[in-house]
């Protein structure tokens, strides 16, 4: 096996499900804009997500772990009376906590078929993170699809 071919295999493998993550993401989203509907919905827990520290020098310390991200979860009314909890397709940062403050209203896109998940309707929530990936996933698996069928080594003189 040539280093060309394992090299290649390396791109395959990150890039494919790289693509597919980003453009299963994606789908979700705009099947949520096409056929779901825009409502108003009360923050009602944020559950913080525990990484380890990602640096000796972090102020936590060695081994410690710290809640770098967060996963919102809304409430919300159905046209029917029926109240649901959904949560966040995605994590925010410990940054963009301040947007989802527990007891706030804010407006979500809830997709009927999928009733028990709320996106944010912000572009960059919707479109930048998923495309961003699916974009990757496509340009190490057109870079893999390259070094396999791209131009055959030089002859030796």
């Amino acid at each position: 096996m040539s280093e060309s071919s394992i090299l290649a295999g390396l791109f395959a493998l990150i890039g494919v499900p790289l693509f597919i993550t980003g453009a299963a993401m994606l789908a979700r989203r705009i099947a949520s804009i096409t056929r779901g509907t825009l409502i108003n919905a009360e923050v009602v827990r944020l559950e913080t997500h525990r990484l380890p520290a990602a640096v000796k020098r972090a102020p936590q310390g060695r081994g410690s772990h710290s809640a770098s991200t967060a996963t919102p979860y809304v409430r919300y009314t159905t046209a029917h009376g029926q109240q649901i909890t959904a949560k966040f397709d995605h994590q925010v940062t410990r940054k963009t906590w301040a947007k989802y403050p527990v007891g706030a209203h804010m407006p979500v896109r809830i997709d009927p078929a999928r009733p028990s998940f709320a996106y944010d309707p912000a572009i960059a929530s919707m479109y930048v993170f998923p495309g961003l990936l699916a974009f990757a996933g496509l340009l190490m698996t057109l870079i893999a699809l390259g070094i396999v069928f791209g131009a055959p080594p030089a002859a030796a003189p």
